[in-house]
C-alpha cells in the first residue's frame, strides 16, 4: 500500500518529505492554533511522536509478509483412469498433518494466528501450494509447510470431510457459466482419448466416497509423482540467501530423492 508513495518510489529525496513535512504540519498547527490552542498543542505533541518514536521503530523490510511455495509437475492428467479427481483428492489431504506435525489444524492453524494464510490449486499438468505469513514466523512456517512434501499422514478419519469439500466445490461449479462453458468445449471438442476430454474436477461419486481403493490411489500418485525432482520451491524472504538456503536444506533435506534415471 505504501510502496507507491513518492518517498518509497524514490519520486522525492529525504530532505524534501521531512521540509515538505515540516512546512505542512508547522502551517495546519499554526492555523490550528488560532481555533483551539490545546487541540493544536496535542497535535504537534502527536507528530512528534509519530516522527520520532513510531517511524524510527518501525520495521525498514519493503517485505512485511514472507511467503513460499511449491509446484510439483503433476496435476489432473495423471489421475487414474477409474478415480477421476485423484490429484485434487491429494492435493486437499496434504493440508491434515504429517508425522513431525500430525496436528489437523497444525498448518492453517498456525498461519491465521500470526497473519499468514494458505491456498492451493490443482491444474492439469501442476499442482501449486503457497503460503505467506509475518516474518517473525516464517522459519516455522516453512517447517510445517516441508512436511507436506516429506511425510503427510492421508489422515484417515478426515478423509470423508475433505471428499465432501472436494463435492461441494464441484457443486458449486457447476453454476458457473464459464466453467460449464469450458467443460463443454473441452468435452466436445478433444479427440478420443485426449486428456482433455476426462473429468479433472473429481466429486463424491467419483472418489467413491473416500473408500480404502480412492486413498490407495492418492497414496500411489504421490508416490510416482511427488519427489525432489519433480518440485519446484520458491521464497520470498528478505533474509541473507545463506540463511535462506539453510532453512530450505533443514527443512526439504528428507523429501524423497527421485527414483533412478527420472529427470524432468
Amino acid at each position: 500500500r505504501t510502496r507507491k508513495r513518492p518517498l518509497p518510489s524514490g519520486r522525492c529525496s529525504p530532505e524534501f518529505a521531512a521540509t515538505f513535512a515540516g512546512v505542512a504540519g508547522g502551517a495546519g498547527a499554526s492555523a490550528l492554533a488560532v481555533l483551539d490552542p490545546v487541540a493544536s498543542a496535542l497535535a504537534v505533541g502527536n507528530m512528534a511522536l509519530y516522527a520520532g518514536a513510531y517511524t524510527s521503530l518501525k520495521p525498514k523490510s519493503e517485505i512485511n509478509t514472507w511467503g513460499g511455495a511449491v509446484v510439483g509437475g503433476v496435476g489432473s492428467w495423471a489421475d487414474p483412469e477409474d478415480t477421476p479427481g485423484t490429484a485434487h483428492f491429494l492435493e486437499h489431504l496434504l493440508f491434515l498433518g504429517s508425522a513431525k506435525y500430525p496436528a489437523e489444524n497444525a498448518y492453517d492453524g498456525f498461519l491465521s494466528k500470526r497473519g499468514g494464510s494458505s491456498n492451493a490449486h490443482t491444474d492439469v499438468e501442476h499442482t501449486s501450494y503457497y503460503f505467506d505469513v509475518l516474518p517473525g514466523a516464517f522459519r516455522e512456517a516453512l517447517d510445517i509447510f516441508a512436511q507436506f512434501f516429506v511425510a503427510p499422514t492421508f489422515a484417515p478419519d478426515m478423509v470423508a470431510r475433505e471428499v465432501n469439500a472436494i463435492d461441494n466445490e464441484f457443486n458449486e461449479t457447476r453454476r458457473d457459466d464459464a466453467a460449464r462453458l469450458d467443460e463443454l468445449l473441452y468435452v466436445a471438442g478433444a479427440p478420443a482419448g485426449h486428456p482433455f476430454a476426462t473429468f479433472t474436477w473429481g466429486h463424491a461419486e467419483s472418489l467413491r466416497h473416500g473408500d480404502a481403493s480412492a486413498v490407495a490411489a492418492v497414496k500411489e500418485l504421490y508416490k510416482n509423482h511427488y519427489h525432489a525432482a519433480n518440485m519446484k520451491l520458491w521464497l520470498v524472504a528478505p533474509a541473507s540467501l545463506d540463511e535462506t538456503e539453510a532453512w530450505c536444506r533443514e527443512s526439504f533435506a528428507q523429501v524423497r530423492a527421485s527414483p533412478a534415471g527420472v529427470t524432468y
